[in-house]
């Protein structure tokens, strides 16, 4: 992954280290992580470190990266 797509992100995402229910009622933390992202699981009450907040991100955005390889590639009739 690019070490300028978290940079590009965050301008347009708050980061928060303590777990908030987002307007969607969805427990959120970091740079707006959520469970359905995978680990860890935001529940009331959790925090979390700066340095947590930006290594979730980067996993978060991996895991979209990697999904939208495989759509390209399915696309193409390859694989990721």
């Amino acid at each position: 992954m690019s070490d300028r797509l978290p940079q590009l992100v965050k301008p347009f995402e708050g980061c928060r280290l303590v777990a908030y229910k987002c307007p969607a009622g969805i427990w959120t933390i970091g740079w707006c992580h959520t469970s359905a992202a995978g680990a860890p699981f935001v529940t009331e009450g959790l925090r979390i470190t700066q340095a947590q907040a930006d290594a979730m991100l980067a996993r978060d955005l991996e895991a979209v990266r990697v999904a939208v390889a495989k759509l390209c590639a399915g696309a193409k009739g390859g694989t990721a």
